[in-house]
């Protein structure tokens, strides 16, 4: 069957460079998913979600994220710190979205 599909991989808690994002969708190769890759209106839909645990950080580190916020920095911790160790990963078909706007 020839079905229109798009893979997703996203974080929580973290954000995954495009390099690592790309080798977890191809590491779901072995699926051989037929088709076309269809960002825009895929009939199927597979994401993998990786939650991050929480991070610690030393409180001087804190004190500088705070006092520095106003220079452009918008984190408590560099963006890609703790890529891959993440504690839990989930995989899955989406069902069904629901627009942003449909709780406004």
């Amino acid at each position: 069957m020839q079905t229109p599909w798009k893979f997703s991989v996203m974080g929580y808690n973290q954000t995954i460079k495009k390099a690592r994002q790309r080798e977890v969708v191809e590491g779901f190769s072995y699926m051989a998913l037929q088709g076309r890759i269809d960002l825009n209106s895929p009939e199927l839909e597979l994401c993998c979600f990786e939650e991050c645990r929480r991070y610690s950080m030393p409180l001087n580190r804190v004190i500088n994220a705070f006092t520095d916020s106003g220079k452009g920095k918008s984190s408590l911790r560099p963006r890609y710190e703790g890529d891959g160790s993440f504690s839990f990963v989930w995989f899955g078909r989406l069902v069904r979205s629901i627009p942003s706007n449909a709780y406004t």
